[in-house]
C-alpha cells in the first residue's frame, strides 16, 4: 500500500495562558499592530509586573521586569508575524495577541 500511515509523529504543544488567574482589568497594549516597539499600559502603578512576549509556538522571546511603573516601553526586534504578550502582576495575569507588521 505505497507505505502509508494514517498516524504521524509526536510533536511537543507549549501553551500560554492556560488555566490562569484573572486579568488585569485596565491593561493595554499599543500600537497593535506594531511595526517595532509597543507600550504597555498597565491602567495602574504595580510593585512590580512582568512582560513576557512569546512566538506562535509558544517560546519566550522577551522577557521585562519593572517595578513601581505603570507604562513599559517594549523593545521589539522579531520578524513579522503573531505573537502573544504575557503580563504579570503580584495576583493577575492577562494575555494579549500581538500582530508584528
Amino acid at each position: 500500500m505505497n507505505s502509508c500511515s494514517d498516524t504521524s509523529a509526536c510533536v511537543n504543544v507549549s501553551t500560554v495562558g492556560v488555566g490562569e488567574t484573572e486579568n488585569i482589568s485596565q491593561l493595554s497594549i499599543y500600537p497593535n499592530p506594531t511595526q517595532n516597539n509597543f507600550n504597555v499600559d498597565l491602567g495602574q502603578t504595580f510593585n512590580t509586573a512582568t512582560v513576557q512576549v512569546y512566538d506562535i509556538r509558544g517560546v519566550l522571546i522577551i522577557e521585562e521586569k519593572v517595578e513601581n511603573q505603570s507604562k513599559i516601553d517594549v523593545s521589539f526586534d522579531a520578524p513579522k508575524g503573531v505573537y502573544f504578550v504575557r503580563v504579570n502582576t503580584s495576583n493577575n495575569q492577562s494575555i494579549i495577541k500581538l500582530i508584528k507588521q
